[in-house]
């Protein structure tokens, strides 16, 4: 969700040698840019790693020559890190976490097309600059832990992964893009969430591979809009407020088998079972300002009463469906093969956290075939 913006390259996994790598640089627009890498054994059983990343914008693209700031700026921080653990050859753990944040308006710092007239008159090839009443502003924090197990059990390998993530975001931008204050959207939303799976898979592959396991994910998401300008009213004292939140929590169980027919010959079945519950509770309403509205459109005091009862919606959706997917995989020669599947994909149907008072979305169903070779 942030154009631009680089994650940091901590992908790898550490292992029993000492690695340090990194990266500066300096750029035009007055940027400074930095990577770092360093990972290695802390013990015979145990390694460990860290990458972080960083990224300073000194000078705008543009400027907004309203309010007299540089504009299309971006600056973040970002850090992974391992941990792994390796007490026998049957047992792996790794702890991984992730933290991200960026302040920025590269997104939003909206300009009219070339040759476009509005609010904001017209604007010329290549000019990154706008007249907005506001200063438009994004920021976003993201993090997230996991926790993985593997196991050889002789027979099979299990695998559990726990994970939990959390991510916010906080806009405040003039989408009209001019000097008058006519739309201008203050935006914060949330999203925290948890998850965990379960997975067998056998050892033995020849002549029948399987693997069975069970998910779980629980997610809360949130969203606070604030719409205020002269397009919701003409002496700027009223805003629309949009209140929301979605709760969710999905069940599935699934296996997937492979059998050889020949050396060349493979037959895979697969089914799945999901269960999804969503809980929403929205509401949208006209709400009068108890403050006042500074020239250039800043609401001093962004509160008051509703001057009617809101709309609301409190309502949940439930699904249980059974997905599936069937491939044969046919090998002509060392070079060249075959291979036809055929799968029933599904995606539970939800609800706009941006338009409360409308109805869920329906879900999705397909049924998708495929048919192709393979060769060098």
């Amino acid at each position: 969700s942030c154009p631009g913006a680089a994650q940091p390259a901590a992908a790898q996994e550490p292992g029993d040698e000492l690695v340090v790598s990194g990266e500066l640089g300096y750029s035009n627009y007055d940027t400074y840019q930095g990577k770092l890498y360093v990972g290695g054994p802390l013990t015979e059983t145990v390694s460990m790693d860290l990458a972080l990343t960083n990224k300073d914008q000194g000078e705008g693209l543009g400027r907004n020559i309203t309010v007299g700031k540089d504009i299309r700026l971006e600056d973040y921080t970002g850090a992974r890190s391992k941990l792994v653990i390796e007490p026998s050859d049957t047992l792996k753990f790794t702890l991984a976490g992730n933290y991200f944040e960026v302040d920025e308006n590269v997104g939003i710092g909206w300009t009219l097309d070339p040759g476009t007239v509005g609010t904001g008159g017209v604007r010329g090839p290549g000019d990154h600059d706008t007249n907005a009443n506001n200063y438009s502003v994004s920021e976003v924090e993201n993090w997230g832990l996991s926790f993985t197990a593997e196991a050889d059990l002789g027979f099979a390998d299990f695998t559990s992964i726990t994970a939990r993530g959390d991510s916010t975001v906080n806009s405040d931008f003039d989408v009209d893009a001019g000097p008058l204050p006519l739309v201008r959207i203050v935006y914060a939303s949330g999203l925290e969430s948890f998850q965990q799976e379960f997975r067998l898979a056998s050892a033995d592959t020849d002549p029948f591979s399987w693997q069975l396991g069970a998910f779980y994910y629980h997610s809360e998401a949130d969203n606070d809009s604030n719409f205020l300008g002269a397009a919701f009213t003409a002496n700027g004292l009223q805003k629309q407020a949009i209140l929301a939140d979605l709760e969710t929590d999905s069940y599935a169980l699934f296996s997937e088998g492979t059998y050889a027919f020949t050396d060349a010959t493979k037959l895979t079945l697969g089914v799945r079972y999901t269960k999804d519950e969503r809980q929403f509770d929205g509401s949208q309403s006209n709400v009068l300002l108890n403050g006042t509205v500074r020239p250039g459109g800043t609401v001093t005091i962004p509160s008051g009463r509703p001057l009617a009862i809101p709309g609301v919606q409190q309502t949940g959706l439930d699904y249980n469906e059974v997905t599936w997917r069937a491939a044969l995989h046919h090998e002509l020669s060392e070079d060249a093969s075959v291979y036809a599947s055929v799968n029933r994909g599904f995606k539970a149907g939800s609800y706009s956290l941006q338009n409360p008072l409308n109805d869920p979305f329906e879900p999705q169903e397909i049924i998708a075939y495929e048919m192709g070779v393979k060769s060098e």
